[in-house]
């Protein structure tokens, strides 16, 4: 299990073989589950560390990006079934907060993945906690096949707030994940 802080995008978490028992891997999305990047500011948590809950081995970091992201709502829809799981290139991403109706997702993104060279989409329903290094790259080569791409630059450029987060540490970063979460509307 890998607990050190300087985890870095899909190559920071533990590397293990598919599990024998793993979904078959079909991607959900075909191109329109992440409709566009709303807001995405860097972070650094003042003390403590987050734990990775989205990812087999559950790295730990102090640092990383908020992102708001207007979604398909049919794909996001909490659900009791399996459903399917938001990547970023080879990472799930954290979800930390939800709309009602599913349209805005605001998650964290860990440090050293580059949103502007990974693409946003619905992998398959494989649970995240389940995914490791050998999984998510299958999924995102998967999407990439499909033709799925990272997103435009200039929406990017918009999205992007050039001033960093402080949070004093996960609860702070809780709650102002929960504030953005009607930033899609």
């Amino acid at each position: 299990m890998i607990r050190a802080l300087g985890m870095v995008g899909a190559l920071g978490f533990a590397s293990t073989a598919l599990a024998q028992d793993a979904l078959p891997l079909v991607i959900s999305d075909h191109g329109q589950g992440v409709r566009r990047v709303v807001d995405a500011q860097p972070f650094s948590l003042g003390e403590g560390r987050f734990e990775y809950d989205y990812v087999a081995g559950h790295p730990m970091f102090t640092r990383g990006t908020l992102v708001v992201l207007a979604v398909d709502p049919a794909l996001a829809r909490p659900r009791d079934a399996a459903m399917p799981v938001l990547y970023v290139g080879a990472m799930p991403l954290q979800i930390v907060a939800q709309d009602p109706s599913s349209t805005c997702v605001v998650g964290l993104v860990a440090p050293g993945v580059d949103l502007a060279a990974e693409p946003l989409f619905f992998g398959s329903t494989e649970p995240a906690e389940r995914v490791d290094r050998a999984r998510g790259t299958a999924e995102r080569a998967a999407a990439l096949a499909a033709g799925l791409k990272p997103r435009p630059a200039a929406e990017l450029d918009a999205a992007r707030t050039a001033a960093s987060l402080s949070p004093r540490d996960v609860t702070d970063l809780y709650t102002l994940a929960k504030a953005r979460v009607d930033r899609c509307d």
